[in-house]
């Protein structure tokens, strides 16, 4: 029986603003029985760059790609636009079914 890995579902993905365009996000790395029975081998970390949630990137984890680091440091923002994050997890399984709650952040 396949197990997935547990569906990252109330992630902590904190924003913290050094400037005014420029954010580090944090999230609590996956542990016990997060995992879904297997390490967590990679988070991928997605953003929608001011487009409502219509359009979705990687910033971070993405196949081929993988990485468990913990956090992340966005630069180059732009003043008036809405940025939006959300972030699954990856184990031997496969990929979390669902991305985390969606974090915005609007840039001053």
């Amino acid at each position: 029986m396949q197990i997935e890995p547990s569906t990252v579902s109330s992630p902590v993905l904190d924003i913290l603003v050094s400037n005014l365009l420029k954010i580090k996000i944090d999230w609590d790395a996956l542990t016990g029985d997060e995992t879904g029975g297997s390490p967590i081998d990679s988070y991928n970390l997605q953003w929608d760059n001011n487009s409502n949630g219509a359009n979705w990137s990687d910033l971070k984890g993405e196949l081929g790609s993988f990485d468990t680091a913990v956090t992340f440091t966005q630069e180059g923002l732009t003043g008036g636009r809405a940025y939006k994050f959300r972030l699954k997890a990856h184990n031997d399984h496969g990929w979390s079914v669902d991305y985390s709650t969606v974090v915005s952040y609007l840039a001053a």
